[in-house]
């Protein structure tokens, strides 16, 4: 929901395992009518270009923030599009996290109490569940807060492979759960981390005119 009270919801069309279009629609009056669709991506003559898609949505103030696997035949990063008038106008795609790959299924993504959209995805290389967070320009450097295989020759060992992560966040603490199975696994062991909320960098003040 945003600042207004109007929800947003996010899908995708896919034709078996291959993602064709990723939509938009918004809702001001509790869901019971929504919007036209606003398509957010689609293929194109290129079959590739979303090859994976699972869109995430998380929702602060005004800003509606998308980000889904693609970006292109082949590839498995990550690509972002946001409003900041509550879906009315879109920015373009822009591909995010500096280049780190990995498949869906594992990513967590939330407006968090702090007023901050946190993105904890499973990516690598290094390969590991990394956290970034949306600025108004765009996102900070990711960060690795679990190293799961340094390169593809590193064995895992007792290190857990990640997947299907979620997150809850109060203002001081993260808890991020995922298991070690994917899809469509029915019988799973549940993990946990817990960690402290990273502060946002704090307000410089500009210097007085002479």
């Amino acid at each position: 929901m945003d600042r207004a009270g109007a929800l947003h919801a996010v899908w995708e069309e896919r034709t078996g395992s291959d993602t064709l279009a990723i939509f938009h629609a918004r809702s001001a009056d509790g869901g019971r009518t929504w919007s036209e669709p606003f398509t957010l991506a689609a293929v194109g003559a290129d079959k590739k270009a979303l090859p994976y898609g699972y869109p995430g949505l998380a929702v602060a103030g005004d800003d509606v923030h998308v980000v889904w696997t693609g970006g292109g035949t082949g590839r498995v990063g990550r690509r972002w599009r946001v409003s900041r008038d509550g879906g009315t106008t879109w920015s373009e795609p822009a591909d995010i996290l500096s280049g780190l790959e990995g498949f869906t299924s594992s990513e967590a993504m939330l407006a968090g109490p702090d007023g901050r959209v946190h993105l904890f995805e499973q990516l690598r290389f290094p390969q590991g569940i990394y956290e970034a967070t949306a600025r108004a320009d765009g996102w900070d450097e990711p960060a690795l807060v679990y190293r799961i295989a340094k390169d593809p020759g590193d064995p895992i060992g007792d290190r857990l492979h990640a997947h299907r992560l979620d997150v809850a966040m109060t203002r001081e603490r993260t808890v991020l759960l995922f298991t070690t199975e994917p899809l469509p696994a029915t019988r799973v062991r549940l993990y946990a981390m817990v960690g402290a909320v990273t502060k946002p960098p704090a307000a410089q003040k500009a210097p007085a005119d002479r």
